[in-house]
């Protein structure tokens, strides 16, 4: 947001030509994650969220720019419920920033001591319809000199401040949180025009309530507001320090100054923000890169955030896509770039300088806009700037079979064969809590103790209803005694020594943008023995075009764990056969998820057969040997009609939903796993995850090496059954093995 001095006082946030009046609205900012070791140390990637969706066909903004970064606009309240604007966002942007509705003066509902109320009504509207869509947030903002109530300030020295600051950014999060739990911020404006209208310094305590409190030249609200918002905010959230004129060279040197001093206190600043309210006079799309490059250097991201250019030349048109050419060159250390505004009509500068300051009138694009899109056509997209070869060498020892009895190192960890309740005695209850268990396994636990003694009918072989009924068998007398069978595949268990691999890898560092390159020819997986198995697997493949989607993304962070996993691919929806190839070649088993996703509960013996068929020959045909013989219900839909149509064919439903596909944040999905993992529900199970997300991407990312440090490894769910005894038996719905 651009403010300046007093009325009529000239002002540089443009050219330095025109004049803004007092009390202007301002705006948002960028995105988080450093190491706060003075100077940021390791990537930019850290501190940038490109969690967001775009279509790679459309024709919206947002897609054309999706392979550099988030396209985003403001909008108020009152836009926000006009359908043409409701269309045209959704067409053109993947990124929302409230106009004024999350400033202070809107959030702050009243102050009760050290205690400041937080609500987010004037906000609700455009809250609520990004989460409906899917779009993430910017946040705007918490520290601001102008549009905050005086009423916080009152009473208040800089001890006072800070228990009131960290209320407002805690009640603020912890009320999205709570309101919108499907939305995500991916950034946030933390501090906003901190320093002088041209640079040279913070604004004085005249200038500024939050100086007047804490003192002429102290930054330590600016360094615990990062504090409290790294505290308070989802991982997700990044976090900026957001300016006006950052283009000027003593503003310039303002930001990367207060970034470095936030930077030395901890890992607490994400990025910049660049607000880039501009005119065609000035500045010049090379005094802009310079400004850039000088962000870029701190190592952190870097945000456009409030984009607008006046035309006060006539020649805006032609300085829109020198300004765009520039961002996109440095895409790589940008993640979002928004709009101020959506269409003309509705922007602040409408009037100012020649006016025209968006690529959009009445909602429809202006001649220069197509200029924009063209650079697509000569500007590549980031990739990384080394290339990397990797030649793995794998020598595999025989396989060894070991037979163990299973049986009696079975029968040692039981302590009363049907003591499900772990009580000491058989009864009842015990079957009770077995089906209780079964029904609602997030309310109703057995205990480790108690899943060995309720095993009771196939032992060895998992908890099953079956189990339930046998132990009221014995109790009535019908059942002499207990266990009433052991599984068949109590008597032995295969393990594989892990192949040994030499690795060399040659990293050569060029002038060219390349992307990596993987030269391989080991498999990931194999049991490890020790180990707790669990079983992530994912549906709607083979959805990449590119080696940076996340299909792609997830194999190779599985790869990189020693992990495998199973594939659920849908015939038609198959981009290209070399991802299955790619996921086969890695070690990946590639099942079923029938040919076109359809309801088949809806559908008749013969064409239920037909979706396994089809689907089967098509993978078939693309990996050259039979996949697996698994299929994943669509919709984890099943009845009679599906299991006696698929009688040979075990069908695979989940014991843990992960609801990425229902806009699930990588946290969520992460959080989803660790708390199943902790409650003892992970091992055994059968985890729901999408590999066309990229949110998925970015969990299993995180999740597969926490999973590998806590004594778990992930498997695909055949190999999960065969480690656990169990037979996956064809026309029966599975959600463990």
């Amino acid at each position: 947001n651009v403010q300046a001095q007093k009325e009529g006082t000239k002002s540089s946030v443009v050219t330095g030509q025109g004049t803004v009046t007092e009390g202007t609205t301002p705006t948002p900012g960028p995105d988080p994650s450093g190491t706060g070791t003075g100077v940021a140390v390791g990537s930019v990637a850290a501190h940038q969220n490109k969690n967001y969706k775009y279509d790679a066909g459309g024709t919206g903004f947002k897609d054309y720019m999706g392979p550099y970064f988030r396209l985003g606009t403001s909008v108020s309240g009152y836009e926000i419920t006009d359908g043409s604007a409701q269309a045209f966002i959704k067409k053109n942007f993947n990124s929302l920033t409230c106009e004024n509705e999350m400033k202070p003066d809107a959030i702050v509902a009243g102050v009760s001591g050290d205690n400041i109320n937080v609500s987010l009504n004037q906000a609700g509207n455009i809250l609520k319809f990004a989460e409906q869509n899917g779009i993430g947030m910017r946040g705007h903002t918490f520290v601001w000199y102008s549009q905050t109530p005086g009423s916080i300030f009152n009473g208040a020295n800089a001890s006072t401040m800070n228990k009131r600051l960290e209320s407002m950014i805690k009640n603020t999060f912890s009320a999205i949180k709570s309101q919108y739990p499907n939305l995500t911020f991916h950034s946030y404006d933390v501090c906003n025009e901190l320093f002088v209208n041209d640079g040279g310094g913070m604004r004085p305590s005249s200038n500024s309530n939050w100086v007047r409190t804490y003192g002429d030249g102290n930054s330590e609200f600016v360094v615990n507001a990062f504090k409290y918002a790294r505290q308070y905010a989802p991982k997700e959230t990044k976090l900026y320090l957001n300016d006006y004129n950052e283009y000027m060279s003593a503003k310039t040197n303002d930001l990367c100054n207060m970034a470095k001093t936030i930077m030395k206190e901890g890992d607490y600043i994400d990025g910049i923000g660049m607000q880039s309210h501009l005119d065609s006079r000035y500045p010049s799309a090379s005094e802009y890169e310079t400004a850039l490059k000088k962000f870029e250097d701190l190592g952190l991201d870097v945000q456009v955030t409030e984009l607008d250019i006046t035309n006060s030349t006539g020649s805006n048109g032609q300085l829109y896509p020198q300004i765009f050419e520039v961002i996109m060159k440095h895409a790589k250390n940008i993640s979002c770039v928004t709009l101020w505004g959506t269409t003309d009509e509705r922007s602040w500068r409408y009037r100012e300088n020649g006016g025209s300051p968006l690529p959009f009138n009445n909602y429809q694009p202006k001649s220069f806009y197509q200029n924009i899109i063209n650079l697509t056509k000569t500007i590549d997209p980031p990739q990384p700037d080394t290339t990397t070869t990797t030649t793995t060498t794998t020598t595999a020892p025989p396989t060894t079979t070991t037979t163990v009895d299973l049986k009696a190192a079975l029968e040692a960890k039981v302590s009363k064969w049907g003591d499900a309740n772990a009580d000491t005695r058989v009864d009842m209850g015990d079957a009770v809590m077995i089906m209780q268990s079964i029904c609602n396994p997030n309310k109703y636990q057995l205990s480790e103790q108690g899943k060995y003694n309720a095993d009771v009918n196939q032992a060895g072989n998992g908890i099953t209803s079956a189990d339930a009924l046998a132990i009221q068998k014995n109790l009535l007398g019908v059942l002499a005694s207990l266990p009433e069978s052991y599984s068949d595949n109590i008597k032995t268990i295969v393990t594989e020594a892990p192949p040994t691999t030499t690795t060399t890898t040659k990293q050569t560092t060029t002038t060219k943008l390349t992307t990596t390159t993987t030269t391989t020819t080991t498999k990931a997986g194999g049991l490890q023995p020790g180990k707790k198995y669990c079983a992530i697997s994912f549906d709607d493949g083979a959805s990449a075009q590119s080696t940076n989607d996340p299909g792609y993304r997830i194999i190779n962070a599985l790869v990189k764990n020693n992990m495998t996993a199973t594939f659920f691919n849908v015939g038609d929806w198959i981009k290209t056969n070399q991802q299955i190839q790619y996921e086969y070649e890695k070690g990946m088993e590639v099942a079923n998820h029938t040919q076109s996703h359809p309801h088949l509960t809806q559908l008749g013996s013969g064409q239920i057969r037909q979706e396994w068929e089809n689907c089967n020959n098509k993978l078939k045909n693309i990996i050259g040997t039979e996949p697996s013989h698994l299929m994943r219900l669509p919709y984890l839909e099943s009845n009679g009609t599906v299991q006696g149509a698929l009688s040979d064919v075990p069908l695979i439903s989940c014991a843990i939903d992960t609801k990425d596909w229902n806009g699930a944040s990588s946290y969520d999905i992460v959080n989803t796993i660790k708390q199943a993992a902790q409650s003892g529900q992970l091992e055994g199970a059968i985890v729901l995850c999408h590999e066309n997300y990229q949110s998925t991407a970015q969990a299993m990312e995180e999740v597969l090496p926490w999973l590998a440090q806590n004594g778990y490894q992930n498997v695909n769910i055949s190999d999960m059954a065969k480690a656990h005894g169990k037979t996956l038996a064809g026309g029966q719905v599975h959600t463990r093995a």
